[in-house]
């Protein structure tokens, strides 16, 4: 292709079975143009909250979808980006509002209900779940093709 296969290659996820037989699925949702400091700030922050989960500590750290935030609208190259994107079913890239307000309302959720994810009296299959219980999808995972 003229993108060498790096853009809208087929979206395959990974299944990965636990020990007990329960089938999760991995998907490379990263965005590239954020570069290799992002994601390594991003897992990192994934490991502390399952270390910290861990050691009795009730955590909250959700996945947003992808948003038009400040950095988004302020950088031309991911701002049109964002805007390309959104034109792929079933792709959605949220308003800023609605993102704070889902983020919020997260939060709360998984510091006041019982059986959250962040809990750690909550037996979870694989730590992986703490991320996975409440990552908001914005279409990336359901879309047929990779976007970056």
């Amino acid at each position: 292709t003229a993108s060498l296969g790096k853009f809208l290659a087929p979206n395959q996820h990974l299944e990965v079975r636990s020990e007990a037989g329960e089938r999760y699925y991995l998907c490379d949702g990263y965005a590239t143009v954020q570069g290799p400091n992002y994601a390594l700030a991003k897992r990192i922050q994934q490991w502390r909250a399952m270390v910290a989960r861990s050691a009795g500590v009730r955590t909250s750290i959700n996945i947003a979808p992808a948003t038009f935030t400040m950095s988004v609208e302020h950088n031309n190259v991911t701002f049109a980006i964002s805007r390309a994107v959104s034109t792929f079913e079933p792709i959605e890239v949220f308003d800023k509002w609605t993102t704070k307000s889902i983020m919020t309302l997260m939060l709360l959720h998984d510091l006041k209900h019982p059986e959250a994810a962040g809990n750690p009296e909550v037996p979870l299959a694989t730590p992986l779940e703490l991320m996975a219980a409440t990552a908001v999808d914005c279409g990336v995972w359901r879309a047929g093709v990779r976007l970056g």
